[in-house]
């Protein structure tokens, strides 16, 4: 008898079903309103809210998605004074973006300070209701405008608790303050880091406190500045940056000009109490106006280098530029000017500030620097800019300063931030070393690879001697007055039977790095080149 088995195999197939990130459009029929898009939205979708006009207070959930406008100034939330225009205090969000949109004529959110609840945030609030052990809040702003918002704690932006939030590219201005207040932008923050990167932060006026206000409640948290443009504020104390409590600042490729503390007694200040360490990199101060100190430093280990101080008044010139240990005298402060210029800084008299005011009993080196001061104006030699009637700060070719820093820049102690650009982004090295100031001289390169003898043409050596500039160095420069003659002397070339073919070329005019030329060479034994 034959047996025949049959075994019958079920196999269950288990379908996951993942949701799809979705598209939300506002206004739709679905979605009339952004909240009621924010609502709906689930992890990484998308809201995409068409150009025009919304009347909104809007509350973030504790989920990651991406809210896109058409762009600042086409897709505008308006706060109608009402509460902050985007408000987070729902829990974490670590990839949450909002990107391309105008924030405008908000009034803050009520938050306690002391025994008094305060508006702040009247742009942007990220609170954490639950203190410094809470929620880690950290979205990320692209593109988007903060502008005409008001609050008595950051106008702009206020910051509790938060975490390591980003505002990239942004255009932070004209933000009023009520007759109260601390700052345009306030953090108050546990966070590792806080980035802003290539923002605008201008025309914001009447803050009495200061601009930037940022507070860290834990050691080793940071702030960064970086590649940031500070112009035109006003406020009654602070016009740039105040870091407090025990975290980092770093501030890196700014630039300050034209910002105006009225009080007698405070400055444009990047710094503050306690700060673990504080490091200024590739950063410009023009033509701001402060009381006792353009620049002041209370932090313990601090670092000015490659920055340019040009052309800034003090109301009181007893002091200086840079005014460092407000402290009590206390041997772990110290600070370090590096490849720096200060020039042209003056008080309201017209009498000559000195550079860093440092107090006594703290620690202070000055490297590699140009530095005017009361003691040396009349013999210093003041650096040559390209047109400083514009704010162009970088050297001429000529100028002193140029290769006249330390690379020692290049490899910072770990407090520190050096770097190798300069503050337009330019190779921060040009020729023999790194130039002074927060620019490289970007000295006129006609032809990269004709510095000194590099070739032969007409079968013999060649070299080239460039008239307002060199590729081979600045001492082979040669500036001829208009109206006035030149005499050329040239010498057989070593080891060459034959005399070797010139060329002789001119500009009219004055230098710049934007004057990129190619002599041409090999065109005969004597040419001149049309100037």
């Amino acid at each position: 008898m034959k047996l025949s088995i049959r075994l019958f195999l079920t196999f269950t197939i288990l379908s996951l079903s993942l949701a799809a990130q979705s598209t939300l459009n506002v206004p739709s029929p679905s979605f009339p309103t952004i909240q009621a898009a924010i609502n709906g939205v689930t992890q990484g979708d998308t809201i995409v809210v068409a150009a025009g006009t919304y009347i909104e207070n809007l509350v973030m959930p504790a989920i990651d998605f991406h809210l896109l406008g058409a762009g600042p100034g086409q897709t505008i939330i308006d706060g109608n004074q009402a509460g902050s225009c985007i408000l987070f205090n729902q829990g974490v969000t670590n990839a949450m973006v909002v990107e391309d949109l105008t924030l405008t004529n908000g009034s803050g959110t009520p938050v306690l300070f002391g025994t008094t609840f305060r508006p702040a945030g009247g742009g942007v609030a990220i609170f954490e209701p639950n203190g410094a052990g809470g929620a880690q809040i950290a979205p990320t702003f692209k593109n988007c405008e903060i502008t005409q918002n008001e609050g008595q704690n950051g106008s702009g932006i206020f910051m509790r608790f938060g975490g390591a939030a980003v505002f990239d590219a942004c255009l932070i201005h004209d933000n009023s303050k009520a007759t109260f207040s601390t700052s345009v932008i306030q953090i108050e923050t546990s966070a590792s880091e806080v980035l802003f990167s290539r923002c605008e932060i201008k025309d914001n006026k009447n803050s009495p406190s200061g601009l930037i206000n940022f507070t860290s409640y834990i050691t080793g948290a940071s702030a960064t500045f970086e590649s940031c443009g500070f112009t035109n504020n006003t406020t009654l104390t602070v016009s740039a940056v105040l870091f407090t409590g025990s975290g980092q600042g770093f501030v890196k490729n700014c630039s300050f000009i034209g910002n105006t503390t009225q009080s007698q007694s405070n400055g444009l200040t990047i710094a503050g109490l306690s700060s673990n360490a504080l490091s200024i990199d590739n950063c410009l101060f023009a033509r701001n106006r402060g009381g006792i100190g353009v620049l002041q430093l209370v932090g313990f280990a601090n670092t000015i280098r490659n920055c340019t101080f040009v052309n800034n008044t003090l109301d009181s010139g007893l002091l200086g530029v840079v005014l460092f240990g407000l402290l009590p005298s206390n041997p772990a402060l110290t600070l370090i000017v590096e490849n720096s210029i200060f020039y042209g800084n003056r008080d309201t008299q017209g009498a000559v500030v000195v550079g860093p005011y440092v107090t006594p009993g703290t620690g202070y080196t000055e490297l590699n620097s140009l530095v005017e001061s009361p003691s040396n104006f009349t013999t210093f030699i003041p650096p040559m800019f390209i047109d400083s009637t514009n704010d162009n700060y970088r050297l001429r070719p000529g100028s002193i300063g140029i290769d006249g820093g330390t690379v020692s820049g290049l490899t910072p102690a770990p407090v520190n931030i050096g770097s190798t650009t300069d503050l337009d982004g330019a190779p921060r090295v040009q020729l023999a070393t790194i130039d002074m100031g927060c620019y490289e001289a970007g000295h006129i390169s006609y032809d990269s690879s004709a510095a000194g003898r590099v070739g032969e043409t007409m079968g013999g050596p060649f070299d080239i001697l460039q008239v307002n500039g060199s590729a081979g160095d600045v001492f082979r420069t040669v500036t001829v007055p208009l109206g006035t003659s030149s005499n050329i002397s040239m010498i057989q070339p070593p080891n060459s039977a034959n005399p070797a073919g010139f060329a002789i070329f001119g500009l009219l005019g004055e230098a710049t790095e934007a004057s990129i030329t190619t002599v041409p060479l090999g065109i005969g034994k004597m040419t001149f080149a049309p100037c």
